[in-house]
C-alpha cells in the first residue's frame, strides 16, 4: 500500500504567545483535490508554509508520502510540486523558456517540458513572451512549471486569485483533470467556495487554527438537514398545518424588508424553512395540507444545502480581533 500524499499529526504553530495553529490533523487521500477552507487568519497559510518546509511547526509531524519533513525534507519535498501566491517568471523569455530554466533545476527532459504545455493547453503559445501573457495564461505558466518534475502532491494557494470568470472556469477544468492525467493527488486552498465546491472531492473546514471539519464533500453537505422552503401568507395557518403533519419548522424569515415592497403581498407573508422527509412524495403531501387548510402557497421548493451556507454556519463564531496571518511574524526555516 502506498504512502498518503500527505498526513499531519497534532501540528501546533506559536508566532510568540499567539497560538496560531492548534493540534491539527489532517489525512489527504490519494488521488484527491483536496479543499482547504477557512476565514482571514484561520491559519491556512501557515499551514502550508509548515507544509513547504518555509515554516518550522512549534510541535507536530508532517508525513509527505511517506516521508518525515523534519527529518527527511529534500525526499518529502522532491514529491511536491506547488503554486504558493502568484508564479514569479521572466517577463522577457518566452513560456518555453521559462520551463527550461526550471527543468534544469528539477532534472526534467524536454520532453516533460513539452508534456506539461499540453497539460495546461499553452502548447501554441510556448513561443510568446511572458510579458505578453493574460494572468490566466501567466497563471497555467506556474502550474505547468509546478508540473515538470511529475509531483505525487499539488499544493495550490488560491489557484483562480485575480482571474476573470472565464480564467477562473478554464483553471477549474485543467484542476479536475490533473488526479487523472497527471497522476497527482490536489490541496488546493481557496476563498472561492463555489470553485472549492465544483470541483473538491475531499475539504477541511479550520477556524481560528483548529480543525472543524475534514472528510468528503458529500459528507460534509449531509451534515445539514434536508430542508424545504415555503413562502405563504396566513402564516399561524401554514405552521399549525406544518406541525400537525409532524414537519419541523428550522427558520422563519418575514419578506416584509424587501427593496421593491409588492403592496398586493398580505402583511403576513413570510418565508418558512422546514426540514423535509426523505421522500419526494412529501412535498406535494405537504402543500395538499396547506392548500386545505386555506393557506396560499406562492413557492415551495427543495433546498439543496450548500457549501458556502455551511461554511458560514461552522464559522459565524471566528473572532474577528483575532490577528490575522498577515500580522502574525514570519519565520523561515533554515
Amino acid at each position: 500500500m502506498s504512502a498518503a500524499p500527505l498526513s499531519i499529526r497534532s501540528l501546533d504553530r506559536y508566532f510568540g504567545d499567539f497560538h496560531a495553529l492548534k493540534s491539527v490533523d489532517l489525512d489527504v487521500p490519494s488521488g484527491s483535490i483536496f479543499g482547504f477552507l477557512g476565514p482571514n487568519g484561520a491559519g491556512k497559510t501557515t499551514l502550508i508554509r509548515c507544509m513547504m518546509g518555509l515554516l518550522r511547526p512549534t510541535q507536530g509531524q508532517i508525513t509527505i508520502n511517506g516521508h518525515d519533513l523534519r527529518t527527511s525534507r529534500r525526499q518529502a519535498l522532491a514529491s511536491v510540486g506547488a503554486i504558493v501566491e502568484t508564479p514569479a517568471l521572466y517577463p522577457n523569455l518566452t513560456g518555453r523558456e521559462n520551463l527550461d530554466i526550471a527543468r534544469h533545476l528539477t532534472g526534467s527532459s524536454p520532453r516533460d517540458v513539452a508534456y506539461v504545455l499540453d497539460q495546461v493547453e499553452l502548447s501554441r503559445d510556448a513561443h510568446r513572451k511572458v510579458g505578453h501573457y493574460s494572468l490566466g495564461m501567466r497563471q497555467r505558466l506556474g502550474l505547468a512549471r509546478a508540473l515538470l518534475a511529475r509531483p505525487k502532491l499539488l499544493v495550490l494557494d488560491e489557484p483562480a486569485n485575480g482571474l476573470d470568470p472565464a480564467g477562473i472556469r478554464d483553471m477549474r477544468h485543467l484542476i479536475r483533470r490533473l488526479p487523472e492525467e497527471a497522476d497527482t493527488t490536489v490541496f488546493m486552498s481557496s476563498h472561492l467556495l463555489s470553485e472549492v465546491e465544483q470541483t473538491a472531492t475531499h475539504l477541511a473546514l479550520l477556524r481560528s487554527g483548529e480543525v472543524l471539519f475534514q472528510g468528503s464533500l458529500q459528507a460534509l453537505l449531509a451534515t445539514r438537514p434536508r430542508r424545504i422552503r415555503l413562502d405563504v401568507d396566513q402564516v399561524d395557518s401554514a405552521l399549525a398545518s406544518i406541525a400537525a403533519c409532524g414537519w419541523s419548522l428550522i427558520a422563519r424569515e418575514s419578506t416584509a424588508d424587501t427593496h421593491t415592497p409588492d403592496t398586493h403581498k398580505p402583511d403576513s407573508q413570510a418565508v418558512l424553512h422546514i426540514e423535509a422527509g426523505s421522500e419526494a412524495a412529501a412535498t406535494a403531501q405537504l402543500n395538499r395540507h396547506l392548500v386545505e387548510a386555506g393557506v396560499n402557497v406562492h413557492g415551495l421548493c427543495r433546498e439543496n444545502a450548500g457549501l458556502e451556507d455551511l461554511f458560514l454556519d461552522l464559522t459565524h463564531s471566528h473572532d474577528p480581533r483575532q490577528p490575522n496571518e498577515a500580522q502574525q511574524p514570519e519565520e523561515v526555516a533554515s
